[in-house]
């Protein structure tokens, strides 16, 4: 770990008296042998204290003039002299240090100062016994301290006299932060976050000139810990200090420590320790200002919660988490959510066997264009993805330059949700998920949507006997060519809506063992397949559906569809159902159900191969909207509506439109007792209704005219009345029979004299 110089001058004045004037346990070291000479006894101390330093090795150290000069308690000082011509030259000692308390401490950091570090060409870099870990009562613990010159430049100076305190105690700790938008003021300050430029972890309490306001900032509210606001550069942002005479921890559950500091361009963690937190959810969130944070000396070793820590820091363009200690991590959801600045991020050493949720954890990282996640432990995620809460995406949504994940070893056995996991992923021209266990799995929804550079796809494995929804799921997968399904288990699937919607590329699709009884929307099911040229839904059971809108729309390539079994009896909506299908010859919807369709718009435009169209038995009573419904179909010459009741429709501009081999129109006359028959009395828009229908003529000769196209001749022709439509019953008056009153069985039958039971 690499340690910057920090100022203290009261603190190192008050340490230097206390050796310049102890008397007891003066111990020296000889750099060549490792020979103590002298003694401490540990009795004779409290708490944590060095027992012992020994060299251990260098490279081209001069071991003439250094060594270890003095230690007590957890104070060391030192003379080190390194090479002249080597400058990858070192010296390394081991540092023992005990415990002679009965409590646990953890060791929060390393304390010098530049009056009594007189080199800062050379640093320190310690292992062994980190910052961050904890020493037990009555244990021996050892650091390992190697000195060299600072990113391996040789300086004019060779020579280092030191004195370095190694900090093992509790640690002062910070106030809790709450979630607080950026209007907000921070802490316990005055000023709102939206205010704040920089931070900086200090050593040492004294304020420069111009401070702006002191406050409190530690947990205990006893100014342990004090922050500090300037403004040097006078343009009314301000840099906050965090300063104790001791190293600053952060509270316990650091979440929403840095959260929404929009204008923070700088974090300096100098004199920070991390030791203990186990809360770092949305800690950097909204720090979009930030292009660069060095969290080197962070210990993560107890954080349970890392949920959206680096959330919407779209302005990072590095980051450096490879050392992180995620072994007790259970929630990673959006952890680098939105950070589209990063163009790398080294995780493979993550620890993630205890990870549960894994939603949208790369969620909109754009700018990534590898990520190696091959040794990731998934075996406990239950989730890749959800459509809730802030975090709402996939655990790799929009990563529009990912080309490659290798995911062939997960364990995903207990993962309910895929949903959105590679939504986006639009560069993406491999993904080997053989091996994925989805038999937990219940939502697949949009789970490769937008994969529009696969070409393969291999999901022949997957169990989806649980999966209750697989909207979008190979949405606008336009590359692939083909894909097996045939194993899929779709028996509990309520939503098939758009599943393979713009999967332009697919010539073939086998679904004929598709279970749909359970399902109520296929809204934009095939749309816009347009390469495809066979589709057997022959058997698809279709009883609860509701929605059919899109359906089939732009199945440009299909010569053939059987939805003779179709059952329609509860859907709603057959907007441009069939719209589009403009190789289709034959389509055979003369037992449809229509009696709950509100929406027909479109329904049948620019089926242009079709020459015949049996809609005789269409119940359109609850039907609004007819516009576009036959547009462009070009090759029908006769069409029966006779059945159609458009007492409720208003809507039927470009209904007819374009059919120009179209001439008779078959319809009912209206009856205004039972409210049926055709009319237009309620249409409000019949724009082109018959826009180009040049061959039409009306029951009663009347042809097409190309100033009246709207509703005007949307009537049955009469001589009296020119028209385009034609009257199913012939163009004589139809007599009715009078209305009926109700009577008992000993009354009159209507006008007559003669009883009803006679």
């Amino acid at each position: 770990m690499k340690l910057r110089i920090r100022k203290s001058t009261s603190w190192l004045f008050l340490l230097l008296m206390s050796i310049l004037f102890m008397g007891i346990g003066y111990a020296t070291i000889n750099s060549i042998t490792g020979e103590i000479k002298g003694e401490v006894i540990a009795t004779v101390q409290s708490g944590v204290f060095i027992t012992n330093v020994e060299y251990i090795k260098d490279i081209d150290a001069n071991l003439n003039t250094s060594n270890i000069v003095y230690y007590k308690g957890t104070m060391m000082q030192s003379l080190i002299e390194l090479s002249d011509i080597n400058p990858n030259s070192e010296i390394e000692y081991k540092v023992t240090v005990y415990n002679n308390s009965e409590n646990t401490y953890p060791f929060v950091g390393v304390l010098y100062d530049e009056e009594f570090y007189d080199n800062p060409d050379i640093n320190f870099e310690i292992s062994g016994f980190n910052i961050g870990e904890t020493i037990g009562a009555k244990e021996t613990k050892e650091i390992y301290i190697t000195f060299r010159y600072k990113n391996g430049v040789l300086p004019e100076r060779t020579a280092l006299s030191s004195y370095i305190n190694f900090k093992i105690a509790e640690p002062n700790r910070l106030v809790l932060a709450n979630s607080v938008a950026a209007t907000g003021k921070y802490l316990t300050g005055t000023i709102t976050k939206e205010k704040i430029e920089t931070i900086e972890f200090k050593l040492g309490k004294e304020q420069p000139e111009g401070t702006a306001e002191i406050f409190d900032a530690s947990e205990k509210q006893d100014e342990s810990i004090i922050g500090y606001y300037t403004d040097t550069d006078g343009n009314n942002l301000y840099e906050l200090t965090f300063a104790s005479d001791e190293v600053i921890a952060t509270n316990k559950n650091a979440q929403y420590l840095f959260q929404n500091l929009t204008n923070l361009t700088s974090i300096e963690f100098n004199n920070f320790s991390t030791y203990g937190v186990t809360g770092m959810q949305q800690m950097f969130y909204n720090c979009s200002g930030l292009t660069t944070v060095n969290l080197s000396n962070f210990n993560t070793t107890n954080v349970i919660d890392m949920q959206s820590m680096f959330g919407n820091c779209s302005g990072l363009t590095t980051l450096d988490v490879s050392k992180f200690n995620t072994s007790n991590v259970t929630n990673m959801q959006s952890m680098f959510g939105n950070c589209s600045g990063l163009t790398t991020l080294e995780v493979s050493n993550f620890n993630t066997s205890k990870v549960t949720n894994m939603n949208s954890m790369f969620g909109k990282c754009s700018g990534l264009t590898t990520l190696d996640l091959s040794n990731f432990d998934t075996s406990q995620v239950t989730r890749f993805g959800t459509y809730s809460g802030y975090s709402y995406g996939g655990m790799f949504e929009n990563c529009t330059n990912l080309e490659n994940i290798d995911m062939s070893n997960w364990n995903t056995s207990k993962a309910t949700s895929f949903v959105r996991m590679f939504i986006g992923c639009s560069k993406l021209t491999s993904l080997d998920i053989s091996n994925f266990n989805t038999s937990s799995a219940t939502d697949m929804g949009d789970m490769f949507n937008n994969c529009k550079s696969l070409t393969t796809l291999n999901v022949s494995n997957f169990d989806t006997s649980n999966v209750t929804s697989m909207y979008q799921m190979f949405s606008s997968c336009s590359g692939l060519t083909t894909l097996d399904l045939s194993k899929f288990d779709t028996s509990n699937v309520t939503n098939m809506r758009y599943m393979f919607y713009k999967c332009s590329s697919l010539t073939t699709l086998d679904v004929s063992n598709f279970n749909t009884s359970n399902v109520t929307s296929m809204q934009y099911m095939f749309g816009y397949c347009s390469s495809l040229t066979t589709l057997d839904v022959s058997k698809f059971n279709t009883s609860k559906v509701t929605d059919i809108r899109y359906m089939f729309q732009s199945c440009s390539g299909l010569t053939t569809l059987d939805v003779s079994k179709f059952d329609t009896s509860n859907v709603t909506n057959m907007h441009n159902m069939f719209n589009t299908c403009s190789s289709l010859t034959t389509l055979d919807v003369s037992n449809f159900n229509t009696s709950n369709v509100t929406d027909m718009v479109g329904m049948f435009g620019f089926c242009n191969s079709l020459t015949t169209l049996d809609v005789s038995k269409f119940d359109t009573s609850k039907v609004t909207g007819m516009a576009y419904m036959f547009q462009t179909c070009s090759g029908l010459i006769t069409l029966d509506i006779s059945n159609f009741n458009t007492s409720s429709v208003k809507s039927m501009g470009n209904m007819f439109d374009a059919c120009t081999s179209l001439t008779t129109i078959y319809v009912s006359e209206f009856d205004s007792e039972t409210n049926s028959g055709w009319t237009t009395s309620a249409v409000t828009n019949s724009t082109k209704m018959f826009g180009l229908c040049t061959k039409i003529v009306g029951g009663n000769g009347t042809t097409f005219n190309s100033s009246y196209t709207d509703k005007t001749y949307a009537v049955i022709d009469t001589a009296e009345t020119p028209g385009y439509l034609t009257n199913i019953n012939g163009n004589q008056q139809v007599n009715r029979l009078i209305s009926a009153s109700s009577v008992a069985a000993t009354g009159a039958y209507l006008k007559g004299t003669i009883k009803k039971i006679k």
